[in-house]
C-alpha cells in the first residue's frame, strides 16, 4: 500500500508521498489536495544524515550540494550540538495551528461598535479638560504651585506650575503646552514660559559667554515651534556643530536661525520612500498641527526644508556605506559606492567560494551573474530654470551612472538610426521618433538584477531621446565594470536586435569600459515579452530553453518600475540635481527593503523549486519512458539534437516545428490553391452547379465555420446567471447565425437538390445552435452516395482530419494554460471576492476546453462515418472525460473532492460554487495536479497514467496518405519532449542556483560584519567623534553577524531536505515523504 501523509490542515495545499520499499526496491506514489502543486514545503526524510548540520568542507568540491554547505555558521554559533530548530528531526513545521476563533478578534469592530461606542466618546473628552486633576495642585511631589499647566507630548497629561514644566523641559524644546484659563486650555509656548534652549553644554549646564538667538524656529514631528537658542561661546565648537550634537540639523550652515530635529528627519525620510509623501504635503500637515485654527500661522521654512532632505539623504547614505569610516569621506566616494549591494548575486573575493573559477563547464552558471536591461519612459526629467545651478550631491555614488563621462561619450557618437528586423516590436521605433521638446530626459535605461531585482550600482542613466543603442550599451559596461564574474546572461526585451553587433559596438567605447574577452555572455529576452517577437525569435532567446538560468523570467525591471514610478510624477519636475540624488535614495531603499526580506524570499524560492524539481523530473521521466516502445531511435536522435543546438554547435532548432504541421487554415489554403489552379486551367464546369468545386468548397468551408459558431453559442447559452447585457447579446447572435444557417440551407439544396427531401422541417422549433447543418458524415453510406457530390464527401474528409489535429494542439496548448491559473492560484482563496475572480479566469479556460473537446469529438466522429475504422485511429483515438488532463495532472478521487471541499469551506467560499465545479459544470471532471510519475509505479491508479493527447501519435508509418505522416508526427512528439527535458532541467538548476545564493547571502554577512570590524580605529579626528564611528561600525558589525546568524539557521533545514531530494530524484534509494503545504504567506522554518 502506498504511504500517505495526513495534513493538519485541509486548505490550500498540495501532498505527495513517495515511498521505496528497501527489500522489493518499487516505487508508490500518492496524492491528496485540490489544484495546487508548490508551496509551502513540510518536508520529513528518514535519511540519517539530514539529523543535523554536516561539517563544512575544507578542500573545493564541484558536488552541487557539497560546495554550497551552510553548516559553517551554525557549527560556530553552536559547536557540535544540534541547531534550536524547535522541530522534530527530519521536519521543517511551516506553521502552527489556528488558534480558536473569538468574537472580539474576528470582528473587533462590530463588538466596539454595540458594547464600547459611548464609553468612548465620554472618555475622549475627559481630555479636553483637567480630567480627575481638576481639583488638585501640581502633581510634582512637594510642590504647592499653582498648576495650570500641562504637556500634550508627555504622557499622563499631568498638570504643573510654571516652574515644574520648565524645569522638566529643558531638553525637550519642541513639546507644546497649554495653560487653563477661562474654563477651557489655551494654547501658549515653552518659550512664552520663559524657556531658553542652551547648546553647547549637555545636560543643561548654562554658559557665562552664550550667544542669544531669539525666535528659533525649529521644525519637530509634531509641528513648527519657536524657541529662544543659546549658544556656547566658551568654546571653539561652532553653532552648526552644537545644534548637531543636540540632535537638530541646522537649515543654514552659517548662523543658523532654524533647525530641523533627526527625530523629523528619520520620520520624514520613511514617510516619503513607504508613503511617497512629498516634502510640500509633510510640511503643509506640520503647519495644521501649528495653526490648526489658522489664526497663528507658523514662520514658513519650506524651501529650507527641501534642502535640508537632500542633505538628510546624502549623508545616510554616506553613513551607510561606511564613508564616514573613511579617511577621504564622502569625496573619495567611488563610482556607485553607495549603493546597497545584491547579496545573493555574485561577488568574486566577497561571496564566492575558494577556486570557483575551476568549477566544471556543467556547474559554472552557479556563479553567473543575471542581468535584466530596460527603458523606463515615466520616468521623464523636464528642463528646469533652476537646473545649473542645482548640483548633484553624489554624482555616480548611487544607481545612476557618472554623468560626466556618460554624456560625453553620448555627445561624441553620431546619431543614427537604428534599424529592427523583428517587426512586431517596436522599442526601437520609438528610440528614433520619441519626441523630446521641453525634456531634459525622455526616460531612464536601467540595468538591475535578474534573479533578485536590485537596482545595480552605475546602472541608470538618462535616455536624451528614447531606447538608443548607444545609451543602452553605455549603461550596461559601466555597471559591469569590474564585475569579475566568467559567465553572464543578459535579458532585454530587443536582445534579438541589441544583442547582434554588441561586441562591434563596444569596441568603439573607452577600453576601461570593455569586458574580458574571455567572459561567456549569452542574450535572452524575458518571458512576457517574447510573445510579441516574431517566431524566429522565440526559442533561440527563450529563458526556458537556455542552460543555466533556472526559473528566471527576466522580468525584474517591470517589478522595479512598478515601485519607481509611483513618485515619477514628482521626479520629474525636480532639478536635475534634486532628481538624481532622491532617485539614488529611492533605489538604494528599494535594495534595502529587498535585502531585509532575502532569506524569506529564497526560502519561497526553494519550496517552490522543491516542488517542481520532483514534479517535472518525473514527469519527464515518465513522458520517456512512454515513448521508449515506438520511439527509441527518434529518443537518442532528439537528445543529441538538442544538446548540439544547446552548445550552439548546429543551426537545427529541436523546439520549432515546421509549419507543415496540419491544420484547418493550411489545408484551406491548398483547397484554394487547387481551386484556382483548376479555375486557371478551365477545369470547373459551369452547366452542372453539384460539379462546380469551386462553390462546393466555399459551401463545405461555411458549414464547419456555421458548425464552430454553433458550438460557442451553445457554450454561453449553458451558463447559468447571465446578465441582461450578456443575454441581449446572445439573442442577437442567434439572430445573426439564424440567417447565415439560412442562406447556407439553399445553397446547399442548390448544389444537393436530394438533400430538401430528406429534411423534412426548417427547424424552426429549435434554436440556431442546435440546427441540424447535414454534412455528409451525417448520413448513411447509402444515402450520402445518393444525396452528396463525391468531392463534397472528400472535402469533408479532408476538412475533418485536419480540424481533428488542429484541436488536439489547441487542446494541449489550453491544458498548459490550465496548468499556470491553477498555478497562479495555489496560493488558496482567501475570501469569496478573491474566489470569484479566480474561478472567473479558470472558467474561461475550461469554457474553451470543453468547446475545443466538443471539436474533436465532432471531427473524430464524422472522420469514423467517412472512412470507417483504420489505422488513423492509431493518431486520433476516443477522446474521453479522464484524457482532457494536462501533464501532472489527475482525476480527483472522494478523499481529494472531500479535502477541496473543506479548504474552500474554511476559506468562506460558498458551497453553492464549491459543488458547481465538483459536479463538472465549469470542468468536464474535476482535476488535481500530481507527480506525473505516477505512470511508473506499479499498482497505481490508472487514471493517472499521462493522457495519450502528450504522447500518442501512431506507429513510425505513415498514419495515412491523407494529412500528416509519420515526419510530422515525430516533429510534434520532439518539440513536446524537448519542452518537458527543458521543464526539468530548469527545474533541476533552480534548486541548485537558490541553494548557491542563500549561501552567498550568508557569505556576504559574514565578509559585511568583518569589513565593519575593520573601519574602526580612525585616529585623525576628536576622540568622541572616533567613539561614535566606533560605535556605528560595532553596531553594524553586530547586525551582520546576527543576520548570518539567523538566516542560516532558517535556512538549514530546508536546504538539507534540498540537498537530500535532489540526490533522490536521480537515485530514489532512500525512504522519503515530501508533504507540500500553504498557509497564507506565514512561514515558521
Amino acid at each position: 500500500m502506498p504511504k500517505t501523509s495526513r495534513n493538519k490542515r485541509d486548505n490550500k495545499r498540495f501532498s505527495t508521498s513517495e515511498s521505496l520499499q528497501r527489500p522489493e526496491k518499487s516505487i508508490t506514489s500518492t496524492a491528496r489536495g485540490i489544484i495546487a502543486k508548490n508551496v509551502d514545503v513540510k518536508i520529513s526524510t528518514h535519511s540519517e544524515s539530514s539529523t543535523g548540520p554536516a561539517n563544512a568542507v575544507s578542500e573545493p568540491s564541484w558536488e552541487p550540494f557539497d560546495m554550497v554547505s551552510s553548516s559553517e555558521m551554525l557549527n560556530e554559533e553552536y559547536g557540535d550540538s544540534e541547531p534550536p530548530l524547535n522541530e522534530e528531526p527530519g521536519r521543517v513545521k511551516v506553521k502552527k495551528s489556528k488558534a480558536k476563533r473569538y468574537e472580539d478578534s474576528d470582528t473587533p469592530l462590530l463588538s466596539w461598535l454595540e458594547k464600547h461606542r459611548e464609553e468612548y466618546l465620554a472618555w475622549s473628552f475627559a481630555s479636553e479638560g483637567r480630567g480627575r486633576l481638576h481639583k488638585g495642585g501640581c502633581v510634582t511631589e512637594g510642590c504647592l504651585g499653582d498648576a495650570i499647566h500641562r504637556c500634550l507630548d508627555c504622557v499622563g497629561y499631568g498638570m504643573f506650575c510654571k516652574k515644574c514644566i520648565l524645569r522638566n523641559h529643558g531638553l525637550s524644546p519642541c513639546h507644546r503646552v497649554q495653560t487653563w484659563k477661562n474654563h477651557f486650555f489655551i494654547p501658549t509656548t515653552l518659550r512664552e514660559l520663559g524657556l531658553c534652549v542652551q547648546f553647547g553644554h549637555l545636560g543643561g549646564q548654562g554658559c557665562n559667554k552664550f550667544l542669544l538667538v531669539e525666535k528659533f524656529v525649529v521644525l519637530d514631528v509634531n509641528g513648527i515651534h519657536v524657541i529662544d537658542a543659546a549658544f556656547c561661546g566658551c568654546s571653539e565648537i561652532n553653532p552648526r556643530n552644537q545644534l548637531l550634537e543636540f540632535g537638530f540639523w541646522p537649515m543654514s550652515y552659517k548662523d543658523p536661525q532654524s533647525a530641523v530635529t533627526f527625530n523629523l528627519l528619520r520620520n520624514f525620510h520613511l514617510m516619503n520612500l513607504k508613503g511617497h509623501i512629498p516634502p510640500t504635503d509633510y510640511y503643509r500637515a506640520l503647519e495644521r498641527m501649528s495653526n490648526g485654527d489658522g489664526l497663528h500661522p507658523p514662520p514658513d521654512r519650506l524651501h529650507q526644508f527641501r534642502t535640508v532632505i537632500r542633505e538628510w539623504r546624502h549623508i545616510k547614505m554616506g553613513r551607510r556605506s561606511g564613508r564616514g569610516h573613511d579617511t577621504t569621506g564622502l569625496s573619495g566616494t567611488p563610482n556607485g559606492g553607495t549603493m546597497v549591494l545584491c547579496r545573493a548575486c555574485p561577488h568574486p573575493g566577497i561571496n564566492l567560494p575558494q577556486g570557483w573559477e575551476d568549477a566544471p563547464k556543467e556547474m559554472q552558471f552557479l556563479y553567473a551573474l543575471l542581468v535584466s536591461i530596460d527603458a523606463n519612459f515615466k520616468q521623464k526629467a523636464r528642463s528646469r530654470p533652476g537646473d545649473k545651478n542645482d548640483p548633484v550631491l553624489g554624482p555616480g555614488f548611487g544607481c545612476f551612472v557618472p554623468n560626466e563621462p556618460y554624456m560625453e561619450e553620448i555627445n561624441r557618437s553620431a546619431d543614427q538610426d537604428e534599424i529592427s528586423h523583428c517587426v512586431t516590436f517596436s522599442a526601437i521605433w520609438n528610440a528614433n521618433n520619441k519626441k523630446s521638446r521641453g525634456l531634459r530626459a525622455t526616460g531612464v535605461g536601467s540595468v538591475v538584477c535578474s534573479r533578485h531585482g536590485m537596482f545595480r550600482p552605475n546602472g541608470m542613466g538618462d535616455l536624451q531621446k528614447g531606447e538608443r543603442y548607444i545609451n543602452m550599451d553605455c549603461i550596461f559596461l559601466m555597471t559591469l565594470i569590474s564585475c569579475g564574474v566568467m559567465v553572464l546572461y543578459v535579458t532585454y526585451d530587443i536582445a534579438c536586435q541589441w544583442g547582434i553587433k554588441f561586441f562591434e559596438r563596444m569596441s568603439k567605447r573607452p577600453s576601461h569600459w570593455h569586458l574580458p574577452q574571455d567572459m561567456s555572455i549569452t542574450f535572452k529576452v524575458p518571458k512576457f515579452h517574447l510573445p510579441a517577437h516574431t517566431e524566429k525569435c522565440h526559442a533561440p532567446y527563450a529563458l526556458e530553453y537556455t542552460e543555466g538560468v533556472g526559473d528566471t523570467d527576466g522580468e525584474a525591471p517591470e517589478r522595479n518600475w512598478a515601485e519607481l514610478n509611483v513618485s515619477a510624477r514628482s521626479l520629474s519636475m525636480m532639478t536635475s540635481g534634486a532628481r538624481f540624488d532622491t532617485t539614488d535614495d529611492i533605489c538604494n531603499d528599494w535594495n534595502h527593503e529587498k535585502t531585509l526580506d532575502l532569506a524569506n524570499s529564497l526560502i519561497k524560492k526553494l519550496v517552490k523549486a522543491i516542488s517542481n524539481l520532483v514534479v517535472y523530473t518525473r514527469a519527464f521521466t515518465a513522458f520517456t519512458e512512454a515513448l521508449q516502445h515506438n520511439h527509441s531511435i527518434e529518443l537518442q536522435k532528439w537528445e543529441k539534437q538538442v544538446v548540439e543546438w544547446e552548445n550552439k554547435r548546429s543551426r537545427y532548432c529541436p523546439y520549432e516545428i515546421s509549419s507543415s504541421s496540419i491544420n484547418m487554415a493550411q489545408v484551406k489554403k491548398s483547397l484554394a490553391d487547387e481551386e484556382h489552379r483548376r479555375e486557371k486551367s478551365g477545369e470547373n464546369p459551369r452547366a452542372d452547379l453539384s460539379k462546380d468545386t469551386s462553390t462546393l468548397t466555399a459551401l463545405v468551408i461555411e458549414m464547419l465555420d456555421v458548425e464552430e459558431i454553433q458550438r460557442t453559442l451553445a457554450g454561453i447559452a449553458s451558463q447559468s446567471n447571465l446578465s441582461l447585457y450578456q443575454r441581449t447579446d446572445l439573442q442577437n447572435r442567434r439572430t445573426a447565425l439564424l440567417k447565415r444557417i439560412r442562406r447556407m440551407r439553399e445553397n446547399q439544396f442548390t448544389h444537393m437538390p436530394a438533400l430538401r427531401k430528406l429534411i423534412q422541417s426548417t427547424d424552426s422549433g429549435s434554436e440556431p445552435e442546435a440546427v441540424p447543418l447535414y454534412f455528409p458524415s451525417s448520413f448513411t453510406v447509402e444515402v450520402r452516395q445518393s444525396v452528396f457530390p463525391a468531392y463534397a464527401i472528400h472535402l469533408e474528409n479532408q476538412l475533418r482530419y485536419a480540424q481533428a489535429f488542429e484541436a488536439l494542439s489547441t487542446l494541449r496548448g489550453l491544458l498548459r494554460a490550465r496548468t499556470v491559473t491553477y498555478q497562479h492560484s495555489e496560493q488558496g482563496t482567501p475570501s469569496q471576492s478573491m474566489f470569484t475572480k479566480l474561478n472567473a479566469l479558470r472558467s474561461q479556460v475550461e469554457v474553451k476546453i470543453r468547446s475545443i473537446s466538443g471539436m474533436y469529438r465532432t471531427a473524430r466522429a464524422g472522420l469514423l462515418q467517412l472512412r470507417g475504422s483504420g489505422d488513423w485511429e492509431k493518431a486520433l483515438k476516443e477522446l474521453k472525460a479522464e484524457d482532457v488532463r494536462g501533464i501532472g495532472e489527475r482525476v480527483a478521487r472522494d478523499e481529494d473532492l472531500e479535502t477541496f471541499r473543506k479548504a474552500q469551506k474554511r476559506a468562506g467560499v460558498d458551497p453553492k460554487d464549491v459543488e458547481k465545479i465538483l459536479r463538472g459544470e465549469d470542468v468536464e471532471l474535476p482535476m488535481i495536479f500530481v507527480d506525473p510519475s505516477a505512470t511508473v509505479a506499479s499498482g497505481s491508479h490508472r487514471s493517472d497514467n499521462l493522457s495519450w493527447i502528450w504522447y500518442t501519435y501512431g506507429s513510425n508509418e505513415s498514419v495515412s496518405t491523407e494529412g500528416v505522416d509519420a515526419k510530422e508526427v515525430e516533429a510534434s512528439l520532439r518539440v513536446e519532449w524537448c519542452k518537458a527535458r527543458a521543464r526539468a532541467r530548469r527545474a533541476r538548476e533552480e534548486v541548485l542556483l537558490v541553494n548557491e545564493e542563500m549561501r552567498r547571502c550568508i557569505e556576504f554577512c559574514r565578509w559585511k560584519a568583518g569589513w565593519w570590524e575593520q573601519q574602526k580605529g580612525r585616529s585623525d579626528l576628536e576622540a568622541w567623534i572616533t567613539e561614535g564611528l566606533d560605535a556605528y561600525a560595532s553596531e553594524q558589525a553586530f547586525s551582520e553577524t546576527s543576520r548570518a546568524i539567523n538566516w542560516n539557521r532558517q535556512s538549514f533545514s530546508i536546504r538539507e531536505r534540498a540537498k537530500v531530494i535532489w540526490n533522490w530524484v536521480d537515485n530514489p534509494t532512500d525512504d522519503l515523504e515530501i508533504e507540500m503545504d500553504f498557509d497564507g504567506d506565514e512561514w515558521d522554518v
